[in-house]
């Protein structure tokens, strides 16, 4: 356990600030929104988070391995040894940027009222979400926080439930939602 506390010290301290540098922003949780939402929090924790991890630390232990003093002289070996640690690394490094951004995308999700119960954002299933927004959804705030989440998460695609329109968007938002669209937009300029 002490292993995998300091693994996910030293990855806090590199990976996760070289992702926020390099164009993920982090979003700002508020957690006592989530107390009756837990459930889906934890889901979205469980299936995208913890792989996050996974992948980060195995990232920075590929990373020591030639280090290693039992390990280092004797390999990588040679330039196949040398080519399948750099596979593995930039393996790691993709899939800790990918699943760490639906991280982000699916926590983001939860600070949207009109989203919290809606099908497709716990877990999520963006297909479902945007047919919940097309066909099911009840009112303008939850259709257009669904088409903001959905372009996104695929911003080149035609969803069935339309284009985000920023403007519609804030015509039809109340304060939480404006606020959880501002904090995003806030959170990506500074980033680029």
């Amino acid at each position: 356990m002490g292993t995998g506390l300091t693994l996910n010290a030293l990855r806090w301290m590199t990976l996760d600030q070289l992702h926020h540098v390099t164009g993920i922003p982090s979003p700002t949780l508020d957690f006592s929104t989530l107390r009756h939402h837990f459930d889906a929090y934890q889901g979205i924790v469980d299936n995208h988070f913890r792989y996050y991890q996974f992948y980060g630390n195995m990232m920075l232990v590929f990373l020591a391995l030639p280090f290693a003093p039992d390990i280092g002289p004797s390999w990588p070996n040679g330039a196949a040894g040398w080519g399948f640690w750099g596979a593995l690394l930039v393996v790691f490094y993709l899939a800790s940027r990918d699943t760490l951004t639906k991280y982000y995308s699916r926590a983001a999700a939860m600070a949207f009222p009109t989203l919290r119960e809606a099908d497709g954002v716990a877990p999520w299933n963006p297909n479902r979400l945007d047919i919940w927004a097309a066909e099911e959804a009840d009112n303008p705030e939850a259709i257009a926080a669904a088409q903001f989440l959905l372009s996104r998460w695929n911003p080149g695609c035609e969803w069935e439930c339309g284009t985000f329109d920023p403007h519609r968007a804030f015509a039809a938002w109340d304060s939480p939602h404006r606020l959880a669209y501002l904090d995003w937009a806030s959170r990506e300029s500074s980033v680029n």
